[in-house]
């Protein structure tokens, strides 16, 4: 039996080049685990551009 939780998930958040980190942040699946993984994105503000150039 899996007892982790979404809510006891507490991930760090860093900003380095332009791109914002998320550090072990919880994904439930369908069957009710919880997995854990690093998401990158864009800055805050900044979007991104499909088709730019």
């Amino acid at each position: 039996m899996n007892d982790t939780t979404l809510s006891d998930s507490a991930f760090r958040v860093d900003v380095v080049g332009g791109m914002t980190i998320e550090w072990d942040v919880a994904i439930e699946a369908d069957d009710g685990n919880v997995l854990r993984a690093d998401v990158s994105g864009p800055e805050p503000g900044r979007g991104a551009t499909a088709g730019s150039g």
